[in-house]
């Protein structure tokens, strides 16, 4: 069996790169994005975001 640290995924977005960005960067859009509610949140290495 072969194991790995990471799942990989490749999907095909209606949006350029610089707002593929910002979405997987920014907690409040990446929250509008998915459809949770991470206001108020910032992404920081290391640390876990809670969304509502």
């Amino acid at each position: 069996m072969n194991s790995s640290d990471r799942i990989e995924r490749k999907i095909l977005l209606k949006a350029d790169p610089a707002q593929v960005w910002q979405a997987l960067s920014e907690a409040e859009r990446f929250g509008r994005w998915f459809g949770v509610a991470l206001a108020g949140q910032q992404f920081i290495p290391g640390q876990r975001a809670r969304a509502r």
